[in-house]
């Protein structure tokens, strides 16, 4: 026989071999899931983003062929569900649900974690509506005539909201600096808190999520402008800040994130799963939408980390141009 012939039958043997070998590396890998899915919220039970997580879930864990359960772990602006999460096994089965609040925390305070360090996206799922509204019986009945009065009032006009470092307050940061007068924030702690305060006179406007729906509706607080890239369904002759000539967007978002060290292949298996029900218009998870006003999004996990890591790089000039959160 030939060197050759030996060769070529040397390179087919090796082949041989490697595929079954790959075939018995594919055996060995456990299936995925293998067990129930947890899904850990950062809030307590009832509110939207426990019912909308329980409702992506549950499609989701059909696909998946697992159950997926919903832990609730409120307290610490979301740190104490990332703490949690931490200390499980990064192999896909412990996700949580993390947003934009967990993301300028970052800047605000010493916490005990790193987004782009400790966690993964697999998925952003949802964003909120918000929005600029102030009493009914107020001189301004456009939101022209309310920066009329800012800029006429410079310092002097207040503003409630939930907390520093939420979009809604950093809507009105970018606002001030672009309209040059600033204006008192009144931070509240809570968004029902920052509209009752609104309709108590205690402020003379709110910026924040849909808090002040049933009171807009009710004929109680007018709104001016929301902050989307698109008007909302429900108030279609509201304008955006956009709409008005102001190339300014800030919504709160929510987002399925795992452990960094989760294999890839893994956060593909689960995205694939929360993509297909994201994409379905009727599912559960889209009348939950519906039902508290939020808006559906379906970010993969490429597209969500580059949205993350804008996000982080916006917030983190807009505090700092404030002069707010903690020094570098």
């Amino acid at each position: 026989m030939t060197r050759s012939g030996v060769f070529a039958k040397f390179v087919c043997f090796s082949a041989v071999v490697a595929a079954f070998a790959w075939a018995g590396a594919l055996r060995a890998q456990p299936a995925f899931p293998s067990k129930p899915i947890t899904i850990i919220v950062p809030f307590g039970a009832g509110g939207s983003t426990d019912v909308s997580t329980r409702a992506l879930g549950e499609a989701a864990g059909r696909l998946l062929g697992q159950p997926v359960v919903v832990e609730n772990r409120p307290g610490g602006s979301g740190a104490v569900a990332i703490s949690a999460l931490r200390l499980l096994p990064a192999d896909g089965h412990a996700l949580l649900i993390m947003g934009s609040t967990q993301i300028a925390n970052q800047f605000l305070s010493d916490v005990a974690y790193n987004v782009e360090r400790d966690l993964t996206p697999v998925v952003l799922h949802m964003s909120y509506h918000a929005g600029l509204a102030v009493r009914a019986d107020s001189p301004w009945k456009t939101f022209r005539d309310f920066i009329a009065h800012v800029k006429a009032n410079p310092g002097k006009v207040s503003y409630a909201s939930a907390a520093a470092g939420t979009p809604q307050h950093l809507v009105m940061e970018r606002l001030t600096r672009e309209i040059g007068a600033s204006m008192i924030f009144a931070p509240f702690g809570d968004g029902t808190k920052a509209v009752n305060a609104l309709l108590g006179g205690h402020v003379d406007s709110v910026s924040q999520v849909t808090e002040w729906k049933p009171h807009v509706e009710a004929g109680t607080l007018r709104l001016l402008v929301t902050y989307g890239t698109k008007r909302m369904p429900q108030f279609p002759e509201v304008p955006t800040l956009i709409d008005l000539g102001y190339n300014i967007t800030n919504v709160g978002f929510n987002s399925i994130v795992a452990l960094k060290a989760t294999p890839p292949e893994r956060v593909a298996a689960l995205a694939r799963a929360f993509k297909t029900v994201l994409d379905n218009p009727n599912s559960e998870f889209a009348k939950v939408l519906t039902k508290f006003d939020l808006v559906g999004e379906n970010l993969g996990p490429a597209e969500a980390t580059a949205y993350f890591r804008k996000f982080e790089t916006d917030t983190r000039a807009i505090l700092s141009a404030a002069g707010i959160g903690k020094k570098p």
